[in-house]
């Protein structure tokens, strides 16, 4: 029974006495008959499989279009396309340095625009903007590295599997 229906049988019940009562009261007697305890289930026992197909179709759809922009994301990349149709280790290596020159640029870019907060004349804006500023520049800083360190590793793995080539020989 809804919270809506013990209203109106209330209501019914209260003209039929003819009483007076206030609002509250009216509140008090339909919270307690629509109260549940605690252990009481307020539905069937088969209602909670009702959702089950709802959350499993959810969950598919949601892995399908993780997917679909997982597919987009590739074909759009500019380092991946630029890197298209070499061997592995070379299109690691040339992958690396195609998104290292990049984080680079915006780097550079960050860096040139960096003087543009001095001009903000509230010192609590100037102070907020200059903390995304920093966080921001340390999360390229840290890319630049990241890729950095995979040209180091793939340019290190290359010349030990052409030494190995060269000792089998």
């Amino acid at each position: 029974m809804s919270f809506q229906d013990i209203i109106e049988e209330q209501l019914q019940i209260v003209k039929e006495r003819d009483e007076i009562i206030t609002l509250d009261e009216l509140h008090m007697i339909c919270e307690a008959q629509h109260y549940r305890p605690p252990g009481e289930k307020w539905y069937s026992k088969h209602r909670s499989l009702v959702g089950a197909g709802a959350k499993v179709g959810a969950a598919v759809a949601t892995v399908f279009t993780l997917g679909l922009y997982g597919i987009y994301r590739q074909m759009t990349d500019k380092c991946s396309q630029r890197c298209d149709g070499m061997t592995v280790q070379n299109a690691i290596k040339c992958n690396s340095i195609c998104n290292m020159n990049a984080s680079k640029h915006v780097l550079s870019v960050m860096n040139s625009r960096k003087g543009k907060l001095k001009d903000i004349k509230d010192p609590k804006k100037r102070e907020k903007a200059l903390k995304q500023f920093n966080k921001e520049y340390e999360k390229w800083q840290d890319r630049y590295e990241k890729y950095k360190d995979r040209i180091q590793a793939s340019s290190s793995m290359i010349t030990q599997m052409q030494a190995k080539k060269k000792k089998g020989k």
